[in-house]
């Protein structure tokens, strides 16, 4: 899987529970949260509720 498989993957774990987020807000924060790990890109978790809740750490909705 590429960057931009994982990219669109996370966009729809959010959309499946009604949040918004762009493609390059999602890639952010989820760089973000590879960095937390000292990593360039950690791969996704096999659970989208986990990637989910990893990404809203890291993403800022009140815009």
């Amino acid at each position: 899987m590429s960057v931009a498989d994982d990219v669109e993957r996370l966009v729809a774990a959010l959309s499946a529970e009604r949040i918004t987020a762009s493609p390059d807000d999602v890639y952010a924060a989820w760089k973000r949260h590879s960095d937390d790990f000292a990593a360039s890109w950690l791969t996704l978790y096999d659970d989208d509720e986990a990637n989910r809740q990893a990404l809203l750490r890291h993403l800022d909705l009140k815009s």
